[in-house]
C-alpha cells in the first residue's frame, strides 16, 4: 500500500497513514439511509438543546465561594 510522504497533522497529533485498499463507493437509496440520518438529526439537536440549557443555567446562576479569578 502507499504511505503519506510526511506525518499529517490531526488534532489528535501526528499520524502516518497507508493506503491497503480501495473500494469503490456506491450511491444508496434515501429510504435505505433515512433512519440513520434521522438518528444523526435527532442526536445533534439533543446535544445543541443541552449545551444552550447549560449555558442558560450558568448565566442565571449566582456563584459564591472560590472565586475563578487569577490570584
Amino acid at each position: 500500500g502507499q504511505t503519506t510522504p510526511a506525518p499529517v497533522l490531526s488534532r489528535h497529533g501526528w499520524h502516518i497513514i497507508r493506503l491497503n485498499a480501495l473500494a469503490p463507493g456506491q450511491v444508496l437509496p434515501f429510504e435505505t439511509v433515512r433512519p440513520r440520518i434521522a438518528e444523526a438529526l435527532e442526536k445533534a439537536a439533543w446535544a445543541r438543546a443541552s449545551r444552550d440549557f447549560v449555558n442558560r443555567l450558568g448565566q442565571k446562576a449566582t456563584i459564591t465561594g472560590a472565586s475563578l479569578a487569577p490570584i
